[in-house]
């Protein structure tokens, strides 16, 4: 029976990766650290679409009026069971 060869343990593989040229990344947040170990690891983190239930770039005077709402703790209540 062949010996099973060793594996490399989590440190060494991180640091293996760490030394390998970076893919060129143009996202200012696809730079940062957290979102490079996850690349590392083999995950590809992508930002998901915004999840809630109005229009996330309103116009002015809806955003100070949802501004102003948000500051009532049942409306917030509201907003999380919706």
């Amino acid at each position: 029976m062949a010996p099973m060869a060793r594996r490399r343990t989590a440190r060494e593989m991180e640091a293996a990766a760490a030394a390998r040229p970076a893919r060129e990344v143009r996202d200012e947040i696809a730079r940062s650290e957290p979102i490079l170990m996850l690349r590392r690891r083999g995950l590809d983190p992508r930002p998901s679409p915004p999840d809630v239930p109005f229009d996330p770039d309103p116009e002015p005077a809806l955003a100070r009026a949802l501004e102003a709402r948000l500051s009532h703790y049942a409306f917030r209540l509201f907003l999380r069971g919706a």
